[in-house]
């Protein structure tokens, strides 16, 4: 199990256009679609559209996590709703399910983004976000419907 002794390195590092292909091989995997907010598997084509989209747009956020070594181990998003309020969209490789990487991940975005209001919105089945997204103090607002309003500053 991946853990934050053993890897405290896990970082957020920005998502290129050289992370296309690899993006669109988890975006594909049957697990990753399964709780997604849109079930669809993208063609080749509408992903590469998307994620050049994703990747010119300055109001977003997009990450690649990777280990100490560089080695990708996920995605984390954070797309601009209004003002400071933005969704996140996070998935793990499906050869790194279950290691806490989506916990380090989402501490990494805390650190960087304190002042942010994040909002997650999660499948009714989907258990382990769910769980994932609370024990981050995230705040259930409605079903389905998270919120983790901005970090008060130690003084």
């Amino acid at each position: 199990m991946l853990s934050e002794k053993k890897h405290p390195q896990v970082k957020l590092r920005p998502a290129s256009y050289d992370d296309i292909e690899l993006v669109y091989t988890w975006q594909c995997h049957p697990n990753t679609r399964k709780y997604a907010l849109n079930p669809k598997v993208p063609t080749w084509k509408e992903h590469k559209q998307w994620m050049n989209e994703k990747l010119s747009n300055d109001k977003d956020y997009f990450y690649i996590i990777v280990d100490s070594t560089g080695h990708a181990l996920g995605v984390v998003r954070l797309d601009h709703i209004k003002n400071s309020d933005f969704l996140v969209s996070i998935f793990i490789s499906p050869d790194n399910y279950g290691q806490g990487i989506a916990t380090m991940a989402l501490k990494n975005v805390d650190n960087q983004h304190p002042d942010l209001t994040l909002h997650a919105t999660i499948l009714e089945n989907n258990q382990s976000s769910q769980y994932l997204f609370i024990k981050m103090g995230y705040l259930k607002v409605a079903n389905g419907k998270y919120v983790r309003y901005p970090l008060k500053k130690a003084p």
